[in-house]
């Protein structure tokens, strides 16, 4: 890891959760009753209000969101722990309703500092 990705896991990913995050919980698919994988709150930057075509139904379009989340086992979630099309965050569609859990579909980019996560 470069110098530079150091100083930004240290210092750069906390203080954007910071400044711009909200918390969430973030639901991870249990295969089996004795999964210990339980959910957890953390906090995330959540950009909404995007749209994206639906390829099953011609000329419909659905909201897609895109998580960013520290990198960390303990204060995000981890690229290795992550279940694509499985596992759930819950957060609200708008600021100040209620939350609603939004499955996470892909994993856009991720670094040793953040991941970036697009849900639906």
């Amino acid at each position: 890891m470069t110098l530079f990705g150091q100083q930004f896991r240290r210092l750069g990913s906390p203080l954007l959760i910071h400044q711009f995050g909200e918390s969430v919980t973030y639901h991870p698919f249990n295969y089996v009753a004795s999964d210990t994988r339980a959910s957890r709150s953390i906090s995330v930057i959540v950009v909404r209000n995007q749209l994206r075509q639906d390829d099953d139904v011609p000329g419909a379009v659905l909201p897609v969101f895109t998580i960013q989340v520290r990198n960390d086992v303990l204060l995000g979630i981890t690229s290795d722990e992550l279940d694509l099309g499985n596992d759930q965050i819950s957060f609200p569609v708008r600021v100040g309703s209620e939350a609603e859990r939004r499955t996470i579909i892909q994993l856009l980019s991720h670094d040793s500092a953040m991941l970036t996560l697009e849900c639906r």
